[in-house]
């Protein structure tokens, strides 16, 4: 508790330093809070727009200024809150960033700096400078001043970032097309469990860790980001070694630098965790919990995408409809345990016979269902009764306890509107093969 209270009152204490250093700044500052209200304004800024620093505390800029302000603007600030991105509008913008004026009433040209800055640990904030460059004198001079800041400021960044959950990266396009490294920030290391130095000037490091089926997408974003200024984001998985993958959620920026060239800012995030949780929510609800296969829900919706796929295309489809003959009587005579052994050994050995494109799944009980696209009648028979022997055989782990299936198999026709019709008719055959004394295959 003591250090608690001791990191608050250094909080505290640095909050008053930075409000009395920014207060008599020779720029205009603005600070802002995580939701853009302003919670320092400077003497300066005073100066610039007229208004007291009590009248400006606690409002937003668009209240400040009556008005809609600059969007380029308004997204760097954004993008600092957000991102921890700094930006630069030129003076060229100056009068729609904010409508200021100089000590002689006329418009004040300015240089507009926004920049991420961490006040309290927990929450980050938004720089604004307001730099006076009406004078080309007293420019030359504050550029200067603002180059040593400005490293100075990259050095905090550089502080700021490596501690960062994630992983900033910019890439500057030279005229040739090739691509320049202009900055990485040390979280990489953590991120690709790699060493900083080895990649640190490679602009394509993260693109040659991407899995292949992934490149292409990185590669199409890229260059939409690159022609046209914008900002996308995609999820990308990256191969850490041959063992451990990790999903990776890029933010990618395309602008256009100081000296004409255009720049790529990147923030990759590591969100492995968030699509294992996705996955496993995805299993959970489509699978079975006892056998480990389709559900009935993800069964049928897989199944019936299958049938319209056949309707669309005019090729075959067939569906097996397997019941396990007297399973009552193995609940009965060797327990539920015994009953549930038998599921989980019948999908199992069923699942193992079956195509990578058929559709396997519990519709229920001790019913089974397989969809076989591109499948005639002929061919399902042939598979229903390899399937059939294959269970007459089948060790279900108890001794004395076998079990036989029954199998109805039905061909999609061209006069079927639903899934339905045929699963129907290979539920009839199912009971003609039931009347036929079991352990047999029957179609309709």
């Amino acid at each position: 508790m003591a250090l608690v209270a001791q990191e608050k009152i250094t909080v505290d204490h640095l909050s008053g330093i930075l409000s009395t250093v920014i207060d008599k700044a020779e720029f205009g500052s603005i600070i802002l809070d995580e939701d853009s209200f302003v919670i320092m304004w400077n003497q300066k800024m005073t100066l610039f727009s007229g208004i007291e620093t009590n009248d400006a505390l606690g409002k937003n800029l668009e209240q400040l200024f009556n008005g809609v302000l600059l969007a380029r603007f308004q997204n760097s600030i954004k993008q600092a809150l957000t991102l921890g991105m700094s930006s630069v509008l030129s003076h060229k913008f100056h009068g729609a960033v904010l409508p200021l004026s100089n000590k002689d009433g006329g418009a004040l040209l300015f240089t507009t700096y926004i920049k991420p800055i961490t006040i309290d640990p927990n929450n980050r904030n938004c720089l604004i400078e307001i730099h006076d460059i009406t004078n080309v004198e007293a420019r030359e001079k504050r550029l200067r001043k603002i180059t040593q800041e400005q490293h100075d400021n990259e050095t905090r960044l550089r502080l700021l970032t490596d501690n960062l959950p994630a992983v900033i990266h910019q890439v500057r396009i030279l005229e040739d097309g090739t691509k320049k490294a202009s900055y990485l920030s040390r979280g990489v290391e953590q991120l690709l469990s790699t060493d900083y130095d080895a990649i640190s000037n490679d602009p394509d490091f993260l693109r040659k860790k991407i899995v292949t089926d992934d490149v292409s997408l990185l590669d199409d974003v890229m260059a939409d980001v690159i022609e046209h200024s914008t900002e996308r984001d995609i999820i990308v998985r990256v191969n850490i070694n041959e063992k451990v993958k990790k999903w990776v959620h890029m933010f990618l920026r395309g602008r256009e630098g100081r000296a004409g060239q255009k720049v790529v800012d990147g923030l990759y995030l590591d969100v492995t965790n968030v699509k294992v949780v996705e996955e496993e929510l995805r299993r959970l609800a489509t699978t079975d919990s006892l056998t480990g296969i389709s559900n009935r829900r993800h069964l049928m919706d897989s199944s019936e995408r299958e049938f319209s796929m056949a309707h669309r295309y005019a090729t075959p489809l067939s569906v097996l409809l397997l019941d396990i003959d007297h399973f009552k009587s193995v609940n009965d005579s060797f327990g539920h345990a015994a009953g549930d052994a038998v599921l989980e050994t019948f999908a199992r050995t069923i699942k193992g016979v079956t195509r990578q494109t058929d559709i396997f799944g519990r519709y229920g009980g001790e019913e089974f269902v397989v969809t076989l696209p591109h499948s005639t009648c002929v061919n399902a028979m042939a598979i229903a009764e390899k399937i059939r022997k294959i269970i007459e055989t089948m060790n279900c782990g108890y001794d004395n306890l076998s079990v036989t299936v029954s199998i109805g198999v039905a061909e999609m026709t061209s006069d079927d509107k639903t899934l339905d019709e045929v699963l129907k008719r290979a539920d009839t055959a199912v009971y003609e093969a039931k009347n036929s004394g079991r352990n047999c295959v029957a179609s309709n």
